[in-house]
């Protein structure tokens, strides 16, 4: 969980990309379910229509379901390779809350990805006033799959802005 991860020393900033900017009592399950309860989700695919929770604590997410909703604005190429490195997830991680905040402890960036199908965009804006800076960009919820140079522009421009 990058809001974990980003407080370690060599940390100077923190990006969201299609991450959750939790707060110490939000989990995964409640921001995505609960507070998107309230959202609305016409025209959106469901995710859950294509989810499986297996015996073993984990789940899958279809093909078609994980195109949909992961991969939704990239080609067809991309999608294909993309689907091949999916596996099973575990599902405890879904009720897990953050020990550490970074948005709190360093700079940081979030971008909205207003085409997200998995993290509604409405949950992202209100997640990215928690961070130092945002941007809003109309991508799915992997930028970094169909938009690569746009996600390496955006890092080398924030690494060239730090001082020590």
């Amino acid at each position: 969980m990058v809001t974990e991860a980003g407080v370690h020393p060599a940390v100077k900033h923190v990006v969201y990309l299609c991450a959750l900017a939790l707060d110490q009592h939000e989990s995964v399950a409640a921001m995505l379910v609960d507070d998107a309860a309230a959202l609305s989700h016409e025209g959106r695919p469901d995710i859950a229509e294509g989810l499986s929770i297996h015996d073993d604590g984990t789940s899958t997410v279809s093909p078609l379901s994980a195109a949909a909703c992961f991969y939704n604005d990239c080609d067809p190429e991309t999608v294909t390779w993309a689907l091949a490195k999916l596996g099973p997830h575990p599902m405890e991680n879904f009720g897990q809350t953050p020990s550490a905040l970074a948005w709190r402890e360093r700079p940081s960036t979030y971008v909205v990805c207003s085409e997200d199908m998995v993290i509604h965009p409405d949950l992202q804006a209100g997640m990215a006033k928690r961070c130092t800076q945002s941007y809003l960009w109309p991508t799915s919820h992997s930028p970094f799959a169909s938009e690569p140079q746009r996600v390496g522009g955006l890092l080398v421009e924030l690494a060239g802005s730090w001082t020590d």
